[in-house]
């Protein structure tokens, strides 16, 4: 059976049942002294990075809205260091630990705190993903689906896939039209995903990849899986690639 997961500020009474108390502040909070820590560890990327913090306070640019901090912030944790860390407080919950995330003692708005959206990574699904095993990866279609972003209703959309042979719990998928309306929108205002491949669904968070060179190994892993139905010169140039980071099976 699961654990709990509390969210508080560091600042606040320790409970019974609380657990594992973790901080997750990007910095450590100023005059504590180390006999008066109220947390047991401190995991700062699971908090915002360092530019995340600066855009959403507004310290060298205008501020981002709610909305568009809670997108990026959600982008970080699927990718290092911040997915390992991630990784953990999943198995850990999943392995029937309680858990309480920390936050800065000056967060008086929970709702758009990162400890909510870090809860919810932690307690979605039955049980935490480690990595896709080999009969999943090889399933012929995966279906995607994300939500609207201006309905708020789930879509699916049947894709074709290859899991990353490096990184088990990541899949990628090649878009052969990106354009600026559709499915790649809805990820672009909402990352969080659900993956159904082989009757098997899965929670993850979906990056749509540039032209870096994580981009370039989806392009080669899908267009060489499926070069049976599809010749590699026939997708199109600008076929973009998505990235789904698998945390939790349901």
């Amino acid at each position: 059976m699961p654990g709990e997961v509390r969210t508080r500020r560091w600042n606040d009474p320790a409970r019974p049942g609380d657990g594992v108390r973790v901080l997750i502040c990007r910095y450590r909070p100023r005059g504590v002294a180390r006999a008066d820590e109220t947390w047991d560890v401190w995991w700062k990327d699971l908090s915002p990075s360092v530019a995340l913090h600066a855009a959403y306070y507004g310290k060298d640019e205008t501020p981002i809205g709610a909305a568009e901090y809670r997108r990026r912030f959600l982008v970080e944790m699927a990718v290092e260091p911040a997915r390992s860390q991630l990784r953990l407080l999943v198995d850990r919950v999943h392995g029937g630990e309680s858990v309480t995330l920390l936050c800065s003692s000056a967060c008086t708005d929970a709702a758009h705190c990162h400890r909510t959206l870090v809860r919810e990574l932690a307690v979605a699904g039955t049980e935490p993903v480690t990595r896709l095993d080999e009969a999943t990866a090889r399933e012929p279609t995966a279906h995607l689906t994300t939500t609207g972003r201006r309905s708020g209703v789930p879509r699916q959309i049947p894709m074709w896939f290859a899991a990353s042979p490096t990184a088990r719990d990541v899949v990628f998928l090649l878009v052969r039209n990106a354009g600026p309306a559709g499915w790649v929108a809805n990820l672009a205002a909402e990352p969080r995903v659900e993956l159904e491949i082989g009757g098997r669904c899965f929670a993850g968070i979906a990056r749509v990849l540039g032209d870096d060179g994580e981009a370039i190994v989806a392009r080669r892993l899908v267009q060489q899986k499926y070069r049976h139905r599809q010749a590699p010169e026939a997708w199109p140039a600008d076929a973009r690639a998505v990235a789904v980071t698998l945390f939790a099976e349901s």
